[in-house]
Protein backbone atom coordinates (compact mmCIF):
# COMPACT_ATOMS: atom_id res chain seq x y z
CA UNK A 1 0.00 0.00 0.00
CA UNK A 2 2.85 2.41 0.83
CA UNK A 3 4.46 1.80 -2.59
CA UNK A 4 1.16 2.47 -4.35
CA UNK A 5 0.73 5.69 -2.40
CA UNK A 6 4.19 6.93 -3.32
CA UNK A 7 3.58 6.12 -7.00
CA UNK A 8 0.32 8.04 -6.90
CA UNK A 9 1.99 11.11 -5.40
CA UNK A 10 4.70 11.02 -8.06
CA UNK A 11 2.07 10.85 -10.81
CA UNK A 12 0.17 13.84 -9.39
CA UNK A 13 3.38 15.88 -9.16
CA UNK A 14 4.22 15.09 -12.79
CA UNK A 15 0.76 16.09 -14.00
CA UNK A 16 0.76 19.43 -12.22
CA UNK A 17 3.75 20.50 -14.31
CA UNK A 18 6.32 21.45 -11.70
CA UNK A 19 9.45 19.53 -10.81
CA UNK A 20 9.57 18.47 -7.16
CA UNK A 21 12.10 20.55 -5.25
CA UNK A 22 15.50 18.90 -5.05
CA UNK A 23 18.48 20.42 -3.23
CA UNK A 24 16.26 23.43 -2.62
CA UNK A 25 15.74 23.97 -6.38
CA UNK A 26 12.38 24.05 -8.12
CA UNK A 27 11.63 24.27 -11.88
CA UNK A 28 8.24 25.38 -13.26
CA UNK A 29 6.81 25.96 -16.73
CA UNK A 30 4.87 29.24 -16.63
CA UNK A 31 3.41 29.37 -20.14
CA UNK A 32 1.48 26.09 -19.98
CA UNK A 33 1.51 22.74 -18.24
CA UNK A 34 4.87 21.00 -18.69
CA UNK A 35 3.38 18.09 -20.65
CA UNK A 36 1.15 20.32 -22.83
CA UNK A 37 3.77 22.61 -24.39
CA UNK A 38 3.35 23.42 -28.10
CA UNK A 39 5.25 25.28 -30.79
CA UNK A 40 8.77 24.51 -29.59
CA UNK A 41 9.07 27.17 -26.85
CA UNK A 42 8.25 27.47 -23.14
CA UNK A 43 8.71 30.07 -20.41
CA UNK A 44 10.50 28.38 -17.50
CA UNK A 45 11.13 29.64 -13.96
CA UNK A 46 13.78 28.38 -11.53
CA UNK A 47 13.44 29.01 -7.80
CA UNK A 48 16.37 28.52 -5.42
CA UNK A 49 18.71 30.19 -2.99
CA UNK A 50 21.68 31.76 -4.77
CA UNK A 51 19.78 31.09 -7.98
CA UNK A 52 22.29 33.05 -10.08
CA UNK A 53 24.97 30.42 -9.36
CA UNK A 54 23.03 27.57 -10.98
CA UNK A 55 23.91 25.95 -14.29
CA UNK A 56 20.90 25.33 -16.55
CA UNK A 57 20.93 22.70 -19.28
CA UNK A 58 18.21 21.90 -21.80
CA UNK A 59 18.72 18.37 -23.10
CA UNK A 60 22.48 18.51 -23.81
CA UNK A 61 22.82 22.28 -24.28
CA UNK A 62 23.98 24.81 -21.72
CA UNK A 63 21.29 27.53 -21.72
CA UNK A 64 22.27 29.33 -18.51
CA UNK A 65 22.62 32.70 -20.27
CA UNK A 66 18.98 32.62 -21.33
CA UNK A 67 17.80 32.69 -17.72
CA UNK A 68 17.93 36.04 -15.95
CA UNK A 69 17.12 36.88 -12.36
CA UNK A 70 13.82 38.79 -12.36
CA UNK A 71 12.19 41.16 -9.88
CA UNK A 72 10.55 38.31 -7.92
CA UNK A 73 13.91 36.64 -7.28
CA UNK A 74 13.44 33.75 -9.70
CA UNK A 75 15.52 33.05 -12.79
CA UNK A 76 13.11 33.04 -15.71
CA UNK A 77 13.83 32.51 -19.38
CA UNK A 78 12.88 30.72 -22.56
CA UNK A 79 13.42 27.08 -23.31
CA UNK A 80 13.65 27.42 -27.09
CA UNK A 81 13.94 25.02 -30.01
CA UNK A 82 12.37 22.15 -28.10
CA UNK A 83 12.33 18.93 -30.03
CA UNK A 84 9.06 17.10 -30.58
CA UNK A 85 8.21 14.94 -27.62
CA UNK A 86 10.37 14.55 -24.53
CA UNK A 87 12.81 17.27 -23.41
CA UNK A 88 14.67 17.51 -20.10
CA UNK A 89 15.69 20.76 -18.40
CA UNK A 90 18.05 20.62 -15.44
CA UNK A 91 19.26 23.22 -12.95
CA UNK A 92 22.15 22.21 -10.69
CA UNK A 93 24.93 23.48 -8.47
CA UNK A 94 28.68 22.95 -8.83
CA UNK A 95 28.45 19.82 -6.68
CA UNK A 96 26.04 18.30 -9.22
CA UNK A 97 22.97 18.44 -6.98
CA UNK A 98 19.90 19.97 -8.55
CA UNK A 99 16.44 19.43 -10.06
CA UNK A 100 15.10 18.32 -13.41
CA UNK A 101 11.80 18.68 -15.26
CA UNK A 102 10.50 16.79 -18.28
CA UNK A 103 8.84 19.01 -20.89
CA UNK A 104 6.74 17.40 -23.62
CA UNK A 105 6.53 19.51 -26.75
CA UNK A 106 3.82 19.14 -29.38
CA UNK A 107 3.69 20.55 -32.93
CA UNK A 108 2.24 24.01 -33.53
CA UNK A 109 -0.24 22.35 -35.87
CA UNK A 110 -1.39 20.02 -33.08
CA UNK A 111 -2.67 17.86 -31.66
CA UNK A 112 -1.72 18.36 -28.01
CA UNK A 113 -4.31 16.17 -26.26
CA UNK A 114 -7.36 16.13 -28.58
CA UNK A 115 -6.49 12.85 -30.32
CA UNK A 116 -6.37 11.99 -34.05
CA UNK A 117 -7.13 15.02 -36.18
CA UNK A 118 -10.18 15.27 -38.42
CA UNK A 119 -9.59 14.36 -42.08
CA UNK A 120 -9.90 15.59 -44.75
CA UNK A 121 -8.95 19.15 -43.77
CA UNK A 122 -8.49 22.11 -46.13
CA UNK A 123 -5.96 24.78 -45.08
CA UNK A 124 -6.01 28.50 -45.86
CA UNK A 125 -4.36 29.77 -49.07
CA UNK A 126 -1.17 31.04 -47.39
CA UNK A 127 -0.48 27.85 -45.44
CA UNK A 128 3.11 26.64 -45.73
CA UNK A 129 2.43 22.98 -44.91
CA UNK A 130 -0.34 20.41 -44.40
CA UNK A 131 -0.74 21.47 -40.76
CA UNK A 132 -1.90 24.92 -41.91
CA UNK A 133 1.07 26.70 -40.32
CA UNK A 134 1.65 30.27 -41.42
CA UNK A 135 3.79 33.11 -40.01
CA UNK A 136 1.69 35.52 -37.92
CA UNK A 137 0.52 38.78 -39.49
CA UNK A 138 0.22 42.06 -37.57
CA UNK A 139 -2.26 44.81 -38.42
CA UNK A 140 -3.34 47.97 -36.62
CA UNK A 141 -6.82 49.24 -35.78
CA UNK A 142 -8.16 52.27 -33.96
CA UNK A 143 -11.40 53.52 -32.45
CA UNK A 144 -12.62 56.81 -33.98
CA UNK A 145 -13.99 59.47 -31.67
CA UNK A 146 -17.51 59.20 -33.12
CA UNK A 147 -17.73 55.46 -33.86
CA UNK A 148 -18.11 52.29 -31.79
CA UNK A 149 -16.40 50.04 -34.36
CA UNK A 150 -12.66 49.64 -34.83
CA UNK A 151 -11.26 50.86 -38.14
CA UNK A 152 -7.95 50.21 -39.97
CA UNK A 153 -5.06 52.36 -38.71
CA UNK A 154 -2.30 53.52 -41.07
CA UNK A 155 0.98 53.97 -39.17
CA UNK A 156 2.47 55.95 -42.04
CA UNK A 157 -0.52 58.27 -42.31
CA UNK A 158 -2.19 58.35 -38.87
CA UNK A 159 -5.82 59.51 -38.76
CA UNK A 160 -6.67 62.64 -36.79
CA UNK A 161 -9.82 61.30 -35.09
CA UNK A 162 -8.30 58.69 -32.78
CA UNK A 163 -10.24 58.41 -29.52
CA UNK A 164 -8.50 58.37 -26.14
CA UNK A 165 -9.14 55.67 -23.54
CA UNK A 166 -8.29 55.19 -19.86
CA UNK A 167 -7.57 51.67 -18.65
CA UNK A 168 -8.79 50.26 -15.34
CA UNK A 169 -5.28 50.96 -13.99
CA UNK A 170 -5.67 54.66 -14.82
CA UNK A 171 -3.35 54.73 -17.85
CA UNK A 172 -4.57 57.09 -20.60
CA UNK A 173 -3.50 56.26 -24.17
CA UNK A 174 -4.79 56.68 -27.73
CA UNK A 175 -7.25 53.90 -28.64
CA UNK A 176 -4.89 52.14 -31.07
CA UNK A 177 -4.94 48.34 -31.26
CA UNK A 178 -2.48 45.82 -32.67
CA UNK A 179 -3.97 42.55 -33.93
CA UNK A 180 -1.90 39.40 -34.28
CA UNK A 181 -3.45 36.85 -36.64
CA UNK A 182 -1.86 33.42 -36.87
CA UNK A 183 -2.52 29.70 -37.05
CA UNK A 184 -2.27 26.98 -34.41
CA UNK A 185 -3.88 23.55 -34.22
CA UNK A 186 -4.60 23.83 -38.00
CA UNK A 187 -6.83 26.87 -37.52
CA UNK A 188 -6.85 30.60 -36.96
CA UNK A 189 -6.29 32.55 -33.77
CA UNK A 190 -6.30 36.29 -32.98
CA UNK A 191 -4.68 38.28 -30.15
CA UNK A 192 -5.47 42.00 -29.78
CA UNK A 193 -4.06 44.57 -27.35
CA UNK A 194 -3.94 48.32 -26.95
CA UNK A 195 -0.64 49.32 -28.55
CA UNK A 196 1.57 52.39 -28.67
CA UNK A 197 3.23 52.22 -32.12
CA UNK A 198 6.20 54.35 -31.06
CA UNK A 199 7.17 51.99 -28.21
CA UNK A 200 8.49 48.43 -28.10
CA UNK A 201 6.66 45.58 -26.39
CA UNK A 202 8.89 42.99 -24.71
CA UNK A 203 7.65 39.90 -22.95
CA UNK A 204 9.51 40.92 -19.78
CA UNK A 205 8.45 44.59 -19.99
CA UNK A 206 5.01 44.87 -21.63
CA UNK A 207 3.62 48.28 -22.51
CA UNK A 208 2.08 49.95 -19.47
CA UNK A 209 -1.51 50.02 -20.74
CA UNK A 210 -1.91 46.22 -20.56
CA UNK A 211 -3.49 45.13 -17.28
CA UNK A 212 -2.38 41.48 -17.70
CA UNK A 213 -6.00 40.32 -18.09
CA UNK A 214 -7.44 38.35 -21.01
CA UNK A 215 -10.94 38.25 -22.50
CA UNK A 216 -11.69 35.26 -24.76
CA UNK A 217 -14.53 35.64 -27.28
CA UNK A 218 -16.55 32.86 -28.95
CA UNK A 219 -19.00 32.23 -31.79
CA UNK A 220 -22.61 31.04 -31.89
CA UNK A 221 -24.36 28.06 -33.45
CA UNK A 222 -23.12 24.47 -33.61
CA UNK A 223 -21.39 22.94 -36.61
CA UNK A 224 -18.48 20.89 -37.88
CA UNK A 225 -16.33 22.17 -40.76
CA UNK A 226 -13.53 20.43 -42.64
CA UNK A 227 -11.46 23.54 -43.26
CA UNK A 228 -9.88 26.50 -41.52
CA UNK A 229 -12.23 29.23 -40.34
CA UNK A 230 -12.06 32.70 -38.82
CA UNK A 231 -11.60 33.59 -35.16
CA UNK A 232 -14.73 35.51 -34.09
CA UNK A 233 -14.74 38.64 -31.93
CA UNK A 234 -18.29 40.04 -31.83
CA UNK A 235 -20.58 39.23 -28.90
CA UNK A 236 -23.29 37.67 -31.07
CA UNK A 237 -21.14 36.16 -33.83
CA UNK A 238 -23.23 33.69 -35.78
CA UNK A 239 -26.34 34.46 -33.70
CA UNK A 240 -27.83 37.82 -34.72
CA UNK A 241 -26.88 40.42 -37.35
CA UNK A 242 -24.61 43.37 -36.41
CA UNK A 243 -26.37 45.98 -34.29
CA UNK A 244 -25.54 49.64 -35.11
CA UNK A 245 -24.66 51.76 -32.09
CA UNK A 246 -23.84 48.76 -29.92
CA UNK A 247 -20.33 48.63 -28.44
CA UNK A 248 -18.95 45.10 -28.59
CA UNK A 249 -17.57 43.65 -25.37
CA UNK A 250 -14.15 43.07 -26.89
CA UNK A 251 -13.90 46.79 -27.79
CA UNK A 252 -14.88 47.77 -24.24
CA UNK A 253 -12.37 45.30 -22.80
CA UNK A 254 -9.56 46.59 -25.01
CA UNK A 255 -10.29 50.13 -23.88
CA UNK A 256 -9.95 49.05 -20.26
CA UNK A 257 -6.56 47.45 -20.87
CA UNK A 258 -7.49 43.80 -21.47
CA UNK A 259 -5.88 41.64 -24.11
CA UNK A 260 -8.51 39.93 -26.28
CA UNK A 261 -8.02 36.45 -27.71
CA UNK A 262 -10.08 34.20 -29.94
CA UNK A 263 -9.66 30.98 -31.90
CA UNK A 264 -11.63 29.67 -34.85
CA UNK A 265 -11.92 26.32 -33.07
CA UNK A 266 -13.67 27.82 -30.02
CA UNK A 267 -16.41 29.06 -32.37
CA UNK A 268 -19.14 26.49 -31.72
CA UNK A 269 -20.63 27.21 -35.14
CA UNK A 270 -17.37 26.06 -36.73
CA UNK A 271 -16.40 23.28 -34.30
CA UNK A 272 -18.68 21.66 -31.71
CA UNK A 273 -15.93 19.47 -30.23
CA UNK A 274 -15.30 20.64 -26.66
CA UNK A 275 -11.92 18.88 -26.36
CA UNK A 276 -10.63 20.63 -29.47
CA UNK A 277 -12.12 23.93 -28.28
CA UNK A 278 -10.23 23.69 -24.99
CA UNK A 279 -7.00 22.68 -26.72
CA UNK A 280 -7.09 25.62 -29.14
CA UNK A 281 -7.64 28.13 -26.34
CA UNK A 282 -4.82 26.71 -24.23
CA UNK A 283 -2.47 26.97 -27.22
CA UNK A 284 -3.51 30.57 -27.84
CA UNK A 285 -3.01 31.44 -24.16
CA UNK A 286 0.40 29.80 -24.22
CA UNK A 287 1.39 31.97 -27.17
CA UNK A 288 0.13 35.10 -25.41
CA UNK A 289 2.07 34.35 -22.22
CA UNK A 290 5.24 33.65 -24.19
CA UNK A 291 5.04 36.77 -26.37
CA UNK A 292 3.17 39.34 -24.29
CA UNK A 293 3.72 38.57 -20.60
CA UNK A 294 2.19 36.94 -17.55
CA UNK A 295 -1.59 36.68 -17.07
CA UNK A 296 -3.55 37.66 -13.96
CA UNK A 297 -6.78 35.96 -15.06
CA UNK A 298 -8.90 34.95 -18.06
CA UNK A 299 -12.59 35.73 -18.65
CA UNK A 300 -14.76 34.09 -21.32
CA UNK A 301 -17.72 35.77 -23.02
CA UNK A 302 -20.23 34.61 -25.62
CA UNK A 303 -23.86 34.11 -26.61
CA UNK A 304 -25.76 30.98 -27.65
CA UNK A 305 -23.07 28.63 -28.99
CA UNK A 306 -20.57 30.89 -27.23
CA UNK A 307 -22.29 30.13 -23.93
CA UNK A 308 -22.24 26.41 -24.76
CA UNK A 309 -18.48 26.45 -25.34
CA UNK A 310 -17.81 28.31 -22.10
CA UNK A 311 -19.99 26.06 -19.96
CA UNK A 312 -18.92 22.72 -21.42
CA UNK A 313 -15.20 23.58 -21.41
CA UNK A 314 -15.36 25.01 -17.88
CA UNK A 315 -17.22 21.88 -16.76
CA UNK A 316 -14.78 19.46 -18.41
CA UNK A 317 -11.61 21.36 -17.43
CA UNK A 318 -12.43 23.40 -14.30
CA UNK A 319 -9.88 26.18 -13.85
CA UNK A 320 -7.91 25.01 -16.87
CA UNK A 321 -8.96 27.64 -19.41
CA UNK A 322 -11.15 30.26 -17.69
CA UNK A 323 -11.14 32.02 -14.34
CA UNK A 324 -14.60 33.49 -14.96
CA UNK A 325 -17.45 33.42 -17.50
CA UNK A 326 -19.85 35.97 -18.99
CA UNK A 327 -22.62 33.71 -20.31
CA UNK A 328 -25.44 35.28 -22.35
CA UNK A 329 -28.46 33.80 -24.26
CA UNK A 330 -27.38 30.62 -22.53
CA UNK A 331 -27.60 26.98 -23.53
CA UNK A 332 -26.05 24.27 -21.32
CA UNK A 333 -24.55 22.22 -24.17
CA UNK A 334 -25.15 21.19 -27.79
CA UNK A 335 -26.41 17.63 -27.34
CA UNK A 336 -29.09 18.02 -24.65
CA UNK A 337 -30.41 21.17 -26.36
CA UNK A 338 -30.71 19.26 -29.62
CA UNK A 339 -32.59 16.39 -27.96
CA UNK A 340 -34.97 18.80 -26.23
CA UNK A 341 -35.77 20.58 -29.49
CA UNK A 342 -36.39 17.26 -31.25
CA UNK A 343 -39.11 16.49 -28.72
CA UNK A 344 -41.02 19.67 -29.53
CA UNK A 345 -44.33 19.18 -31.40
CA UNK A 346 -44.23 19.67 -35.22
CA UNK A 347 -46.03 23.02 -34.90
CA UNK A 348 -43.12 24.39 -32.85
CA UNK A 349 -40.62 23.47 -35.57
CA UNK A 350 -42.87 25.08 -38.22
CA UNK A 351 -43.11 28.28 -36.15
CA UNK A 352 -39.33 28.33 -35.72
CA UNK A 353 -38.85 27.97 -39.46
CA UNK A 354 -41.33 30.75 -40.27
CA UNK A 355 -39.65 33.10 -37.79
CA UNK A 356 -36.26 32.35 -39.33
CA UNK A 357 -37.56 32.95 -42.86
CA UNK A 358 -39.26 36.16 -41.78
CA UNK A 359 -35.94 37.52 -40.48
CA UNK A 360 -34.12 36.16 -43.58
CA UNK A 361 -31.92 33.99 -41.43
CA UNK A 362 -30.84 30.42 -42.11
CA UNK A 363 -32.62 27.82 -39.97
CA UNK A 364 -30.11 26.15 -37.66
CA UNK A 365 -30.33 22.50 -38.76
CA UNK A 366 -28.58 21.28 -35.63
CA UNK A 367 -31.08 23.02 -33.33
CA UNK A 368 -34.13 21.91 -35.34
CA UNK A 369 -32.91 18.35 -35.69
CA UNK A 370 -32.89 15.88 -38.55
CA UNK A 371 -35.09 13.16 -37.12
CA UNK A 372 -34.26 10.01 -35.19
CA UNK A 373 -32.94 7.93 -38.09
CA UNK A 374 -29.51 6.27 -38.21
CA UNK A 375 -26.47 8.53 -38.11
CA UNK A 376 -25.07 9.61 -41.46
CA UNK A 377 -21.40 9.15 -42.37
CA UNK A 378 -20.40 12.58 -41.09
CA UNK A 379 -22.14 12.08 -37.77
CA UNK A 380 -20.60 8.60 -37.37
CA UNK A 381 -17.18 10.13 -37.96
CA UNK A 382 -17.77 12.82 -35.32
CA UNK A 383 -18.95 10.23 -32.79
CA UNK A 384 -15.92 8.01 -33.43
CA UNK A 385 -13.58 10.99 -33.10
CA UNK A 386 -15.22 12.05 -29.84
CA UNK A 387 -14.63 8.54 -28.40
CA UNK A 388 -10.97 8.60 -29.48
CA UNK A 389 -10.49 12.03 -27.92
CA UNK A 390 -11.95 10.96 -24.60
CA UNK A 391 -9.29 8.24 -24.42
CA UNK A 392 -6.51 10.80 -24.91
CA UNK A 393 -7.79 13.54 -22.62
CA UNK A 394 -5.17 14.73 -20.12
CA UNK A 395 -5.67 13.91 -16.47
CA UNK A 396 -5.22 16.46 -13.72
CA UNK A 397 -5.04 20.24 -14.07
CA UNK A 398 -4.60 21.86 -17.47
CA UNK A 399 -2.83 24.93 -16.16
CA UNK A 400 0.65 25.08 -14.57
CA UNK A 401 0.88 25.13 -10.81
Amino acid sequence: MRIRGLCGLALVAALIGAAPASAGIKIDVLSSRADLVSGGNAVVAITAKRVSKLTVRLNHRNVSRRFKKRADGRRIGFARHLRKGRNVIRAFRKNGRGARLVIRNHPNGGPVFSGPQLQPWECQEKAVDKQCNQPPEYTYLYKPEDDEELQPYDRDNPPDDVAMTTTDDGVEVPFIVRQELGYQDRDQYKILTLFQPDKRWRRWTPQEQWNHKLLITHGGGCGGDYETGGARLDDYSGTIPPTPGYTQSYVTALGRGFAVGSTALNNNGHNCNLVLQAESMLMMKERLIERYGDLRYTIGTGCSGGSITQQQVANAYPGGVYDGLVVTCAYPDSLSTRRAVRRLPPAAHLLRGLVALGSRRRVDTVAVGRGRGPAGPGERDRRRRAVLQRRDEPRGRLRPA
